[in-house]
């Protein structure tokens, strides 16, 4: 006769599969774009005319990001999720960076979500390749946001992560514009 095992239940085995854990949903919307508009601030590429000599550089831009994050960690029941202090936010289109700042620290506790919270990336003077602002001139964008968490080490080991989603901007109202962190 078999007999079952009784005390605690060994370790690396989840005994209880109707409790798993679900990684927390980590979001970011982007709430308003400026110094990225088309009609003022990215110059349309010039038409060409025989003979003539190449486009001038195109001015700088300083854009601004506002944006608003939050943490979904309703399917948690085990441990809380966060963007520690010193987190940063970094945005960038087509691998040309448009933007940066800080992230400020966000926890969401056990089976609950976060309250949303606002940041804002800028840019001052940013150089974007001609062929890039012809894109972003043309419309329809989509932004690369990156979060950087600061390492910190416990007893036995180190940890850092990197999150990075690609949220939509474009056709003047962008509220509510949001995307889905991944793990990088």
């Amino acid at each position: 006769m078999r007999r079952g095992r009784s005390g605690p239940p060994r370790r690396g085995r989840d005994h209880r599969p109707h409790l798993k854990d679900k990684d927390p949903v980590f979001t970011v919307a982007i709430t308003g774009v400026t110094g990225l508009d088309p009609a003022w601030d990215v110059d349309p590429p010039p038409s060409p005319a025989a003979g003539s000599s190449p486009p001038p550089p195109s001015a700088p831009l300083s854009p601004v990001f506002n944006l608003t994050f939050q943490i979904d960690n309703t399917r948690n029941a085990y441990y809380k999720a966060c963007f520690p202090g010193l987190s940063r936010a970094d945005v960038s289109y087509g691998d040309a960076f448009l933007a940066g700042g800080s992230v400020p620290p966000l926890c969401a506790g056990e089976k609950c979500r976060s309250d949303p919270v606002a940041a804002r990336a800028w840019g001052e003077n940013v150089a974007v390749p001609r062929f890039l602002r012809d894109q972003l001139a043309a419309g329809d964008a989509s932004v690369d946001v990156k979060v950087t968490m600061p390492t910190y080490c416990g007893k036995a080991w180190c940890g850092g992560a990197v999150l990075s989603c690609k949220p939509k901007i474009g056709g003047g109202d962008v509220s509510g514009l949001s995307a889905r962190f991944h793990l990088s």
